[in-house]
This record gives structure tokens, sequence and C-alpha cells, in this order.
């Protein structure tokens, strides 16, 4: 599949979803459309800014709010400055553009919005109060990307949305979930799907087998907890990404050979993605070392 795919924020603010994404991405040539709800979200909400937040407190295994209020305070805002500064960067060149829009546009995304049956949704909403899931919703209908990416499937129903959308003339399922996102991008191929987390889900390649086997798991595990292996009730947790990767890898005897070969034959787009995680970091630990230097 190659295209434009729309993710929601939870997707976006942590590092290995995020590289998974956008490695795939420059795989199939296709363009992460990052909607304006999701970067108002990211940016003005401050979703990012908390995300590296609470990395630098696992980091550090010390809880900000333990700390003296100026120093706390400006942790938070060098962080978060950092956060912001790297956002500009990245967010203005491939995979990822920015859908922007006028005034009216404005009006006819919160009329679909305003439209969407509220069962959908978990949280109860009045008219006035549709920011979050429905605007994003709205807004991927809006732009007419090729699918929406969502791991929040215990606040939408997405077999309820999409089954909406094909009552009001829309030709194929918008919102999907993290695991099914992988599937479609990989044309329901899992093979492909797994050298793709292995090239671009795995933060790093070691030495030997067993190492690198450990590194794969604990990828799969992270990407679980990050919403690729679906919890909700009603979902078939053996019918998602992980299951089925987890189920391969295991009863893999030519891991390691397949992962020299993935890291070459990925390594343009796999250096790309990781390269961008690094200019983060770099930006967090430059802004926390000027503070400790001021």
């Amino acid at each position: 599949m190659t295209g434009q795919f729309a993710v929601d924020t939870n997707l976006l603010i942590y590092p290995t979803s995020r590289r998974l994404l956008h490695g795939i991405a420059l795989e199939t040539g296709s363009e992460i459309a990052l909607l304006p709800e999701v970067v108002k979200e990211v940016i003005e909400r401050r979703h990012l800014a908390d995300a590296e937040m609470s990395r630098w407190e696992r980091r550090r295994a010390t809880r900000l709010r333990s700390l003296p209020v100026l120093q706390r305070d400006a942790i938070e805002e060098a962080i978060s400055r950092a956060a912001l500064e790297w956002w500009d960067d990245i967010s203005n060149r491939p995979p990822f553009r920015i859908l922007k829009t006028d005034r009216s546009g404005n009006r006819h995304m919160r009329d679909i919005a305003g439209s969407i049956p509220a069962t959908v949704f978990a949280e109860p909403r009045q008219r006035d109060e549709l920011a979050g899931d429905p605007m994003v919703v709205a807004q991927a209908i809006y732009f007419d990307v090729d699918l929406l990416s969502s791991n929040n499937l215990n606040t939408m129903a997405h077999e309820e949305l999409n089954s909406w959308l094909v009552k009001k003339g829309w030709n194929r399922p918008l919102i999907h979930s993290a695991s099914d996102t992988i599937k479609a991008l990989a044309g329901g191929n899992i093979d492909i799907a797994y050298t793709w987390i292995m090239a671009h889900g795995m933060k790093q390649m070691l030495d030997t087998e067993e190492l690198n086997r450990d590194e794969f798991r604990k990828t799969l595990a992270i990407l679980g907890d990050a919403g690729f292996r679906e919890k909700n009730k009603k979902t078939d947790t053996f019918n998602t990404i992980v299951f089925d990767v987890r189920r391969l890898f295991e009863c893999d005897d030519h891991f390691q050979e397949k992962l020299i070969e993935c890291a070459k034959a990925h390594a343009q787009s796999r250096s790309a993605a990781i390269e961008s995680e690094l200019l983060l970091n770099r930006k967090v630990n430059e802004a926390l070392e000027c503070l400790t230097r001021a």
C-alpha cells in the first residue's frame, strides 16, 4: 500500500511506535498525515512534552514532582522546548506532512464531527465538545486519508464507525487498529510485517543471536503495550500483528541470518527513522546540559 495514512496522537508520542511507522512509511512510499487535532494534542496539549518528561523520569528513576519547584519547572521547560524544536523539524519533512485547513474547512469538520453517532465514542459529548477523538475522525474523513490508525479501542468503536461510514457512501474501512494498520500497509503479508518490525521496531541490533532474540521479544512486548496487541473485550487478541509475528519468530530457525539480511535491505529507511529519534534525544540532552551549566 502506498498513499497517505493518518495516526492518532498516542501512536506519535512514543518512540517505538513512532519509529516503526516512520520506517514503514519510508519503505512503502507512504505519507504520514498529521491531522490538525493531532498536532494540537501533540503540541498545545503537551502530550509529546509529557511523554518526554516521563521518559526522563524513567531514566533518572526520579519523579519530577519530588524535586524543588524551581528545579522541576526549569527541567519541564527545557524538555518542552527541546521537544517542540524537534517536532518543528521532523513534522515538516517526509514522510510527515501537516494537513492544514481554513475557517470554512473547520466548520465543515465540526459538522462532520457532530454528525457521527454518539455511540461510537465512550464518553458522552455535546456539540461544543467535539475536540479529541470526534475531531480526529472528522478530520480524517474531511481530508480523505487512506486510513486512520488508532489504538483507542476503549474510547472508539471502530466497527460501528466504519459501518456508519459505509452507509454514508465511504467505500473502504477508515479507522484501523494499530495492528490492522501494519497488516494493511503490508498488504496482509505477515512475513513483510515481520521484517518491518525487525528493521524499524528493534532499537538496536546486537552481536549474538541470543541477545538479538531477547531484543526482538522486548520489542514485541513494547509494541503490545503501545496498542499493537488489542485488549478490548470484543477483540480477538490472537488476530493481531504482535501475536502473528511472535508465532513466526518463535519457530524461526534462521532468525539471525534474516536479521542480518534485513539490516542490509532496509538500511536507508532504518537509518533515517533511528536518526530522527536520536535527534530528539540529543535536543533534550543538550537542553538539560545547558540548564546545568546556567
